[in-house]
Parts: structure tokens; sequence; C-alpha cells
């Protein structure tokens, strides 16, 4: 009997669904809750805006945008690079309890440390910078941002490729804290709770994630000698200097602009980066759920990293491209839909930002290739040159051009660190290299 080759290829790629879906089950579940997360980040948000909108105003959502970067940059502090050190250490030590143990032990301890000098950071610029002391509750309510970052364990259970419950946990306190602004927020003057209600979602999870682990691992807290703090600090070095660098470029364009432009207009900058950071997102879950998986195939064979990543990303980022495409296209919309109101200007910002998701995404691959075979060095050399070059090139098109100067030299930046990635992976290892043909 002849068979339908059509039934036959049919059949194959049934066969091959349900291999991926064995296979890969615990990556998609992995992923399917970071993306729950990322999703409750990006929905959240864009239903409180309008309601910020019109109980503030412009200025003061201007100020509080402000404020929120500041707080990130402090948060990133406490994150020093345990969200890239922690998961691998963690993935690797999870069979041995007591390694385990001492690794969690060692990094909430040293997470601590961290946190106090972010206190006192803050307090320090209530007391000297004028800025700060104009909005000295504004600041001092956003030291329960910083809070809810540094408990938030993340890194552990993004190691140990658990994400189905703490990200319920996140998604119920994300719900709670946007019905708290809801309820307090009522009028302008109660711009100065905004920053740390929106901390407090993560401070709720955290503390009850923490909790949550530690009874389901087995672990056991110790205070860890200050030699073990030391080693945590070593380790994370060069971590820190790349999310730093990340931080930089995510984050300073508003710090800059707020030097040139009124609080309004960084309100309007504010709403259409939120928007774009909605897409950079999706590739951070993505990236933080495939991390794990690299760092296991990489022990077995650079072949195994490469087939993963061609077998992922490429899908990915013709997906992020397709998505950022509509961004550009219904700007208006969003636009309108963010913020409850016309805003030009706003829209402006967003098609030229529309793109930079997708940049990020093209520089995801090398960036990961590096950390995963330990060349963070390089990925923290490039970056710290970058900011320079970002800074420069932002204060300069932002001094003569505005809110739109500012969105220019953020993409020209990006564009600048994904080639350069990409240029060091290939020149400097050749061994690594993701797009050559391995023998």
């Amino acid at each position: 009997m002849k068979i339908n080759p059509f039934v036959l290829q049919k059949n194959k790629f049934i066969i091959q669904a349900i291999s991926f879906l064995k296979t890969d089950s615990k990556l998609i579940t992995n992923m399917a809750s970071l993306g729950l997360v990322q999703f409750t980040n990006f929905v959240i948000p864009i239903l409180i805006y309008p309601y910020l909108f019109r109980k503030i105003g412009d200025s003061y959502f201007g100020a509080v945008t402000y404020a929120l970067n500041i707080m990130i940059y402090l948060t990133m502090f406490t994150d020093y690079g345990f969200n890239l050190s922690a998961p691998r250490a963690v993935a690797l030590a999870r069979e041995n309890l007591p390694k385990l143990s001492q690794i969690v032990s060692g990094i909430l301890q040293t997470k601590f440390y961290f946190f106090i000098l972010c206190c006192l950071i803050t307090g320090v610029g209530i007391i000297l910078i004028p800025r700060f002391s104009d909005d000295s509750y504004l600041y001092s309510f956003g030291i329960i941002y910083i809070a809810g970052g540094c408990v938030m364990p993340l890194w552990l259970f993004q190691g140990m490729e658990d994400m189905r419950h703490l990200t319920w946990i996140n998604v119920l306190a994300k719900i709670g804290s946007m019905l708290l602004i809801v309820i307090l927020i009522r009028e302008p003057a109660d711009y100065k709770y905004v920053v740390g209600l929106f901390g407090a979602a993560n401070l709720l999870s955290g503390v009850v994630g923490i909790i949550y682990a530690f009874y389901k691992y087995k672990l056991i807290f110790k205070w860890q000698p200050i030699e073990v703090i030391v080693a945590e600090i070593r380790n994370g070095w060069y971590f820190f200097v790349s999310n730093f660098s990340a931080v930089i470029f995510s984050n300073s364009t508003i710090i800059i602009l707020g030097f040139f432009a009124t609080d309004d207009i960084v309100g309007k900058y504010g709403i259409a980066e939120k928007i774009t950071f909605a897409l950079w997102q999706l590739i951070s879950l993505f990236s933080q759920a495939t991390y794990p998986v690299l760092c296991r195939l990489a022990s077995e064979s650079h072949v195994a990293v490469t087939n993963f990543i061609r077998r992922y990303y490429i899908l990915f980022t013709l997906f992020i491209g397709i998505l950022c495409t509509f961004v550009n296209i219904l700007a208006s919309q969003l636009i309108y839909l963010a913020t409850g109101s016309e805003q030009p200007d706003a829209v402006t910002l967003l098609r030229i930002l529309s793109f930079l998701p997708l940049i990020v995404c093209l520089n995801a691959p090398a960036y990961q290739v590096l950390l995963i075979y330990q060349k963070q060095k390089y990925n923290a050399l490039i970056f710290n040159i970058s900011i320079f070059f970002s800074l420069l090139i932002c204060t300069f098109l932002t001094a003569f051009y505005g809110a739109n100067g500012a969105a220019t030299a953020a993409v020209i930046t990006q564009i600048v660190v994904t080639l350069s990635l990409h240029w060091t992976l290939e020149r400097y290892f050749p061994a690594h290299t993701l797009w050559a043909t391995h023998k």
C-alpha cells in the first residue's frame, strides 16, 4: 500500500512536537512562569498609568518617574551581580544541600549589607541634594522599593528551575499593590507614596518566597564569615559591572533628560520608554529561562549550545521583530492606552524607541555565550567603554534635541553594544563561535 508522504510528514511533525514537550517541559514551564510575571509587570503599570495621570498630573508623574530610576540604580547595588552569578551557582549545587545552603546564606547576607549601604546613600542624598530634599518623602518611601528588590529570590528559583510557585506569589502581590495605589492615591499630594507602593509587591512576595524556598528545599541559614562574603563579591564583580552598565543604558537617559527638561517632558519620555521596556522584559524572561539550560549544555559541548541557540533564539528574535513593528505602527493607540490622553510628543518618542528591543535581542546570544564560558570580564569591558560613549552621546544629543535626542542616543548606544559583543565573541573566541560550522 502506498503511503501518502504528506501524512508521513504530518506524523513526523506530531512526533517531534510530542518529543519537544517531553524533553523541554521544564524549560517551557519556567518560561511560562517567568512570562506570567513579566506579563503582570507590563499589564499592571499599563492599567494603573491612566489612573496616576488623572490623580497626580504630568509633572508629579515625571517626578515619580525620575525617583523610580534613582531607586532602580540603588536596587542594582543590592542585586550586585547575583541575578547572573547566583542561578549558575545554585544550578550546579542543587543536589548538594550543605553547599546550596551556604551559597544561599552568603548571597542573602551580602544583599543585606548592600541594602544598609543603599539606605545610607538615600539618607545622604535627601540631606545634600536639593532635588531629593524637595521630594524627601518620595525618596524615603522609595526605600521600600529597594527592600523589595533585595529580598526577591528570583535567582534561587531560577537556578532550581522551579518558577511556578514564586510566580503566583508575585502575581498576587502585584495585584495587591495595584489595589493599594487605587485606594491610597487620591490627589496630587499623594504622589510621594507611589514608588513605595510599587515596591511593596516585591517586598511581600520576596519575603514569602524566601520562607517558602527554605521550607521546600530544606535550606538552613547560617551567618557566613567575612571570607565567604568577600568571595561572593569577587565572584559577582564582573556580573555587577555588566548589570551596572545595563542599568545605565536603561535608566541614565531619564536622569540626563532631567537636567535639560521639565518633569512633564520626563514623564512623557518615561511613558514611551516603559512601553518599549515591556518588550525588553520579554527578552529578559527568555534569557533568564534559557540561561541555566545553556550552562548545562556548555558542560556537554559547544555544539549543543549553538544548536539550542539556533533552535530557539532565531525564532524568538523574529517574534520580537514583529512585535516591535506593531509597536511602531500602533504608537498613537498604545500611548493613549497607557496615559488615557493624547500625547503627540510621547508618540514620536515611542516610534524612535520602538525597535530598541529588537537590537537588544540581537545581542543576547553573544552576551550569554560569553557568560556561560566565564568570559564575563569581556562583557564588562564592552559595557564599561559603552557607558562613556552612552553618557557622552546622550548628553550631547539631549542638550541640542531634547527628548528626541535622548531617545536616539539610546538606540545608537545599543547598536554599538550589539556589534561589539558579536565582534568580540567571533574575533577572540572562535571556539565558541555562534555562526561558524563546527566540525
